[in-house]
């Protein structure tokens, strides 16, 4: 019997209700994983080839420590930067049902630290508990989603901490190319430098992409690069898949 895909909803709902939404996401995983249907790295930042280039780039160029993540969804980034960095990552994910399948997906990875989370909290208690206020850190945002946009509080966050943190935001409108795509949650509430008003942030320098939207592949999402400036941010300056953003 072929069940309809409203059917189908109706019966996953009732056993995530049933369960619970942690342990219907973990056996959402195993499900995956005995079907040969394994999350893949190459859905990492949205199966973009040049902005899987410009994380490489990235591990090279810096000494990063750590690297921090909102929004572990199901884990395909977290897995390309856990294995192609070697370094710990800490990621969060609010969803119970999310969590609950990357929990499953990296219950044998030593260096993926998940924690079920909001970002906010997630962040402070990191930045909190980490010893060395020199430690650098690659911080990869993307736990915006809905009307709780926590993007603004989370840079408020990192760069009150730390003058070592470089900041990558997905989803985010790269002013002077279109075809990049970004989120958008209302007027006052679009991923776009407007919204996150660095002024504010003392010496924050602004980097994009130096590869453009036509020649990106994947979902073409805009991302940007922030820093505070100092020898990070000189490194930054340095990655040639990276173009320093002056205001306009």
């Amino acid at each position: 019997m072929i069940l309809s895909p409203t059917r189908m909803r109706r019966i996953t709902h009732t056993v995530a209700r049933v369960i619970g939404e942690r342990r219907f996401g973990a056996c959402q995983y195993l499900r995956d994983a005995l079907r040969g249907r394994r999350p893949t790295e190459a859905k990492a930042f949205n199966a973009q080839a040049g902005r899987q280039q410009l994380f490489l780039d990235l591990m090279r160029a810096i000494p990063f420590h750590e690297i921090i993540e909102t929004g572990t969804f199901r884990g395909n980034t977290t897995a390309f930067m856990a294995r192609r960095s070697g370094l710990p990552v800490y990621t969060c994910e609010s969803s119970p049902r999310h969590f609950g399948y990357s929990q499953a997906r990296f219950a044998r990875e030593r260096n993926v630290h998940i924690a079920f989370s909001d970002s906010r909290a997630f962040l402070q208690a990191h930045l909190e508990r980490r010893g060395n206020p020199g430690t650098i850190a690659f911080a990869y945002l993307d736990a915006h989603w809905g009307e709780d946009l926590p993007l603004f509080e989370e840079t408020r966050i990192l760069f009150a901490r730390s003058s070592s943190i470089v900041a990558m935001i997905d989803d985010f409108n790269v002013p002077d190319d279109p075809g990049y795509g970004f989120d958008s949650y209302g007027p006052d509430a679009t991923l776009d430098l407007n919204y996150l008003r660095l002024d504010a942030i003392p010496a924050a320098r602004i980097f994009f992409p130096a590869i453009r939207s036509s020649e990106e592949t994947g979902l073409r999402r805009g991302c940007v690069l922030l820093a505070k400036a100092g020898r990070t941010a000189d490194l930054l300056a340095s990655v040639p898949s990276l173009r320093a953003w002056e205001a306009h």
